[in-house]
């Protein structure tokens, strides 16, 4: 067999996991290879930001030294450095029978909506910037591994070879089939079976927003991404996400769409002009048996994929390849890549699963129940709240200290939900709310600190208080 090129590391795939990792890999010093099927840029869905994933791109540009990444952090460096097409992510909302609850996100540093056709090319290019080297439009059909090697074959008869390969290229990877890595399947137990319909469209009768809004209903719910409020995109990303038994797939996704419309009847549309295909899924959610073997790993929605809600899919994937970057590293170098090294990775990116899993299925349940919209808002923002200051407590601690850093690898927001609503008593978590709201920062600030100081959870004390110039400024 005549190998084509060989490399460190073998990056199958082009998404924002992809090359994220690639881009980190390469900055270490690594032969890095990236090897996609498609072109960019792309259409993807999966649009909301969060300060979730603005400070998880923080700690990533930190750890690793590529600042690119920090630039999506912000609307305004996102919108100067990476995409005037972006959105502003100024607010979060969730509506329900004519009742809308909006969660504001930092006043002087607003999220960027995330324009993915943009934003994924432009992580590509940083990847190779960085010194990953690149290929699109190659189809990989086969995969194997050897005693020190993986090889990777292609349509085109070429073989790639690396002393390690992730697989980041999807639910279809003809790579993990080849390795025996089958998907299970979808909706096993309890974990929630949704589909979608979605596309990127210019209609004139949406009302403004400072944000993306959920208009849900008995069954699902609409997501609207306005990337009209940056003032030059003239697109709204929209996305109707269905329990999957309850409501049969159409085989014409435009019509499935303006039928799931009268759900929505408020929202009164003047005309819908798609400027992208439109798509409708089969139930989202499936995983992968194995994620992971001797001298590979399986990463992003090729491991598995439960829905784009509230970005966790895309939270859920950086944060797996935060864990994942420095292991590999250190494994390169001790020329030891066997599984056992990527063990608490793989049960890091089972958590994630599985939280995210249920904070998808209890939104769905609130859809029939309204009652349940505010404890679910609640819930989200807190566990939210406390996982970004987490997050902010390891940005800081950086370059000197990987101990922050590494400690957040373990966190799944919900993880202590119960007991984080024990330790911080009614007037903190009524202080998150009001600390979102427009021109109440610093009143809010001062009784978040004043409730804080009576927590009897000493880390949530502690984190706070090391907070206050963040909080002040908006930029959490």
């Amino acid at each position: 067999m005549s190998v084509t090129s060989d490399h460190d590391v073998l990056v199958l795939g082009s998404g924002p996991g992809a090359s994220v990792l690639a881009a980190a890999l390469a900055r270490a010093g690594s032969d890095v290879l990236i090897v996609g099927e498609d072109t960019h840029p792309r259409y993807r869905q999966g649009e909301t930001s969060t300060p979730l994933l603005s400070w998880l791109l923080r700690l990533l540009s930190a750890r690793y030294d590529v600042p690119e990444f920090a630039r999506l952090a912000e609307y305004a460096t996102a919108r100067e450095q990476v995409s005037r097409r972006v959105g502003a992510e100024r607010s979060i909302g969730f509506a329900h029978d004519g009742r809308e609850r909006r969660v504001a996100l930092p006043r002087a540093a607003a999220g960027a909506l995330l324009y993915r056709q943009d934003v994924d090319a432009y992580l590509f290019h940083t990847a190779a910037l960085r010194g990953a080297r690149v290929r699109q439009q190659v189809k990989v059909v086969k995969a194997e591994v050897t005693a020190d090697r993986v090889l990777v074959t292609t349509a085109r008869g070429e073989t790639f070879s690396a002393r390690f390969l992730v697989d980041a290229s999807g639910r279809d990877s003809a790579a993990l089939a080849a390795l025996g890595a089958e998907v299970r399947e979808e909706g096993a137990g309890d974990e929630p079976r949704t589909r979608s319909v979605h596309t990127h469209l210019i209609e004139t009768g949406l009302p403004a927003s400072d944000g993306t809004t959920h208009h849900l209903f008995d069954g699902g719910w609409l997501t609207l991404s306005p990337f009209t409020n940056g003032g030059v995109n003239p697109v709204t990303g929209v996305r109707f996400t269905v329990d999957a038994d309850r409501f049969e797939r159409d085989e014409d996704p435009e019509r499935e769409f303006r039928d799931l419309l009268e759900r929505v009847p408020r929202l009164r549309l003047r005309r819908v002009a798609p400027v992208q295909p439109w798509r409708s899924t089969g139930a989202q959610h499936y995983a992968r048996e194995r994620r992971a073997g001797e001298r590979w790993f399986a990463l992003g929605a090729a491991a598995g994929f439960t829905d784009p809600f509230l970005a966790g899919e895309l939270v859920h994937e950086l944060q797996v390849v935060n864990a994942l970057a420095w292991r590999l590293i250190d494994a390169l170098a001790a020329d030891d890549l066997g599984a056992a090294r990527f063990t608490e990775v793989l049960a890091l990116d089972e958590r994630l699963r599985t939280a995210h899993g249920r904070l998808v299925a209890d939104f769905l349940a609130a859809s029939a129940d309204p009652a349940r919209l505010d404890a679910f808002v609640e819930r989200w923002e807190l566990a939210s709240f406390y996982a970004t200051l987490r997050l902010r407590e390891a940005v800081v601690a950086l370059p000197g200290s990987q101990g922050p850093a590494r400690a957040y690898e373990g966190l799944v927001p919900d993880d202590d939900l119960e007991t984080l609503r024990q330790v911080t008593p009614p007037a903190f978590r009524s202080g998150v709310t009001a600390l979102r709201e427009p021109g109440r920062g610093l009143t809010a600030v001062g009784r978040l600190r004043a409730a804080a100081r009576t927590s009897p959870s000493p880390d949530i004390r502690r984190l706070l208080l090391a907070a206050t110039p963040d909080l002040v400024r908006g930029r959490l």
